[in-house]
């Protein structure tokens, strides 16, 4: 049996050689920075728009079974986080959907996330989506955000999202209950 060749490490040895990368894998974006528009009325998403142009993320449920079926791929901005993984291998897995809106000024887009015990699975949105107001008296409700950034820089006024909650027992909850509009 063949001697280790190790070097000391503060967690212990390491081996002198490292493997080569043969899978040479290259990530070249096109277009980066670039938000894609489609039109979100012709996929099936399991929702459908009202005469009021009124549009709400598909349940956990119907994103579950769209996943499954392979459906959800044509959502539009479609895109998998770590849990696809765990819910391609177990797919009775629920899936927790969270509706966020982001307004950048110059554009605004209304998200659709999707959550299992491993953290984020699913992710779609439609870029020109406008949030609803939701009445007063609701325990829906739009909750501004920071996001992507450190607390330090976090300033009052200048939040980067807002997400839907709901009310439940003094806590708040991800919710997809609170409405998009599409605009004309």
């Amino acid at each position: 049996m063949a001697k280790c060749q190790c070097r000391p490490d503060k967690y212990g040895t390491k081996p002198l050689i490292v493997a080569v990368n043969q899978l040479k894998q290259s990530f070249k974006i096109a277009h980066p920075n670039t938000v894609w528009v489609i039109d979100i009325t012709t996929a099936t998403i399991g929702t459908s728009v009202s005469a009021e142009e009124m549009w709400n993320c598909p349940s956990g449920e119907d994103a579950r079974l769209a996943f499954i079926s392979g459906e959800a791929k044509k959502w539009p901005n479609y895109s998998e986080g770590p849990g696809a993984r765990v819910q391609r291998q177990h797919p009775d897995t629920a899936l927790v959907p969270h509706a966020k809106f982001f307004d950048l000024g110059d554009r605004a887009f209304g998200v659709c996330q999707y959550y299992s015990h491993i953290g984020h699975t699913v992710t779609f949105g439609k870029v020109g989506l406008i949030k609803a107001d939701i009445k007063k008296k609701s325990k829906f409700y739009w909750r501004k955000e920071f996001t992507e950034s450190y607390s330090k820089d976090d300033k009052l006024g200048h939040e980067m999202m807002e997400v839907c909650m709901e009310k439940k027992k003094k806590l708040a909850s991800p919710s997809i209950k609170c409405s998009f509009i599409i605009p004309d």
